[in-house]
């Protein structure tokens, strides 16, 4: 099975020469290179989203969600008391343009929902120039370059701000937390867009361009979002385990037919 990138692609082309057979996972909507080349050649294409059926043989392909990592919360219910508090997080590079604009946009939505703290996953960016950003607005902010315990982020987060990286949207999804998605404007053939909108489109929360960015209309929708809560979504790893088990069964019965012939 690959999962995507340049590295996954020698693997699974001597996996077909040796006769085994081969699948792919995809959770982005669109595609990159290698999941587009090897679409054509493996015998079984897992998708994160119903969007990105359209690039891929039909025949091949089951939507069953983005796998993602084991013991994160469940469904949460809005916060009946204490500070409203919102995730940050630009995965696992963090994303300047938040980086940036996070601050302000959380002010407007502790002006609107009165006491609010932050945890803001910076990347790559100065944490510290960011937490100051923070202090200067008013708001109570943890920044960190890395979060080495997402399940208790999204467990502690009423809220989040995110980029639009696929698992990082499986996740919000699984867990619930309502997400104002931000696709980071340099990722690789603006992929990250696309994933924004399948997120919307399924009612998982709200996305906008970095150019598009409106704190008033934004501040918003975070507010009335902190009081909701999207659904979740299905166990993408035991779809995708079930159904390769079903193949190989499929596999099995085949090459006992041809040996009895």
């Amino acid at each position: 099975i690959g999962s995507g990138g340049y590295v996954s692609a020698a693997p699974l082309l001597a996996a077909r020469r040796l006769g085994l057979a081969t699948a792919i996972i995809e959770p982005n909507v669109a595609p990159g290179l290698t999941n587009r080349l090897l679409g054509r050649l493996v015998d079984r294409i897992y998708l994160g989203s119903a969007a990105a059926r359209a690039r891929f043989a039909p025949a091949r392909t089951l939507v069953t969600g983005v796998p993602i990592r084991p013991g994160l919360p469940g469904s949460r219910g809005p916060r009946m008391n204490g500070p409203i508090r919102a995730l940050v997080t630009g995965g696992s590079g963090g994303s300047a343009f938040l980086n940036r604009a996070a601050p302000a946009l959380l002010a407007a939505l502790r002006d609107r929902l009165g006491a609010l703290d932050v945890h803001h996953q910076s990347g790559s960016g100065d944490a510290a120039a960011i937490a100051e950003a923070y202090r200067q607005a008013g708001l109570a902010a943890r920044v960190e370059p890395f979060i080495a315990d997402m399940a208790a982020a999204y467990a502690w987060a009423d809220v989040a701000v995110a980029a639009a990286g696929a698992v990082t949207l499986a996740e919000l999804a699984a867990v619930s937390l309502p997400a104002l998605v931000v696709p980071l404007s340099t990722a690789a053939d603006d992929h990250q867009t696309a994933n924004a909108r399948a997120f919307a489109a399924a009612a998982h929360g709200q996305w906008t361009s970095e150019r598009d960015w409106d704190v008033d209309a934004l501040s918003g929708w975070l507010a009335h979002a902190a009081c909701a809560a999207p659904p979740a979504t299905v166990d993408a790893a035991r779809a995708i385990v079930d159904d390769c088990e079903r193949e190989l069964e499929k596999s099995d019965e085949q090459r006992v037919m041809s040996d009895e012939r």
